[in-house]
């Protein structure tokens, strides 16, 4: 039986894909990202956003070298999508999925009251929602070209991002919502999405947890994600794919 192949894209953090799937005989994980790793197992350096003029060329050129994928997880940069924080440039995403930003009065208003620390800079936060603009577009891009079986786009459950990707791109998803602290509890409660183009039985919680995302040391562990769901999705998606093969 071949091997099925998971690409895990923006996995260069905690790698937590790779990393919860190297032990299954089933699968084969190769991770992509810009960050430099190469020197790890199963890595692949590439600038996953549309700012890589060669992105198409470079996926064809994986797919030849590494193969195409029957499932592909994708974890694009989160922070730009909240409208909750007063400090961030995103302030509405409207019904044609169009953005509305906060213009450069909002700013200088926002930060005389703000305090030092919470205090925002105009032209880094723009920079910053047309990353995330630039890195979620890429992704919907890499999952055209690719055609997997199935699919994961991971973002909190406060993101605007599948609003987006919905409205702007019109990218249908099923948006299955979930709590980390259910899989595990040495992680936040962190309510979180996958979403996908298949329903998943996912686990979600009222319990509390006492670990808080703030709390946490750096990007790496706040962007962990627990071992048991990935698993819990992969076992999922084997069911799924085999059961079309049968």
């Amino acid at each position: 039986m071949n091997k099925l192949i998971v690409w895990a894209l923006f996995d260069d953090a905690n790698r937590s894909i790779y990393k919860a799937l190297q032990n299954d005989n089933d699968v084969v994980v190769y991770s992509f990202g810009i960050n430099d790793k190469e020197n790890e197992n199963n890595y692949i350096k590439i600038d996953l956003s549309l700012n890589n003029k060669t992105l198409v060329q470079d996926i064809n050129k994986l797919i030849k070298k590494v193969g195409a994928p029957d499932i592909v997880f994708a974890s694009p940069p989160c922070r730009a999508w909240t409208t909750a924080n007063p400090g961030k440039a995103l302030k509405n995403i409207l019904e044609n999925g169009n953005l509305e930003l906060k213009n450069y009065s909002h700013f200088i208003a926002y930060n005389e009251y703000a305090q030092w620390h919470a205090k925002r800079d105009f032209f880094k936060e723009q920079s910053s929602i047309l990353e995330a603009q630039s890195t979620t577009l890429a992704t919907i891009l890499i999952l055209q070209l690719l055609k997997p079986k199935i699919f994961f786009i991971e973002n909190p459950q406060s993101s605007r991002i599948f609003k987006y990707i919905n409205s702007f791109c019109n990218f249908e998803t099923i948006n299955n919502k979930l709590h980390y602290f259910a899989y595990d509890k040495n992680f936040p409660k962190k309510a979180t999405t996958f979403a996908s183009n298949y329903y998943f039985d996912t686990k979600t919680t009222k319990e509390k947890s006492n670990i808080k995302m703030i709390n946490l040391g750096n990007y790496n562990d706040r962007s962990a994600i627990p071992n048991e769901l990935i698993i819990d999705l992969i076992y999922q998606s084997k069911g799924i794919i085999w059961k079309k093969k049968n």
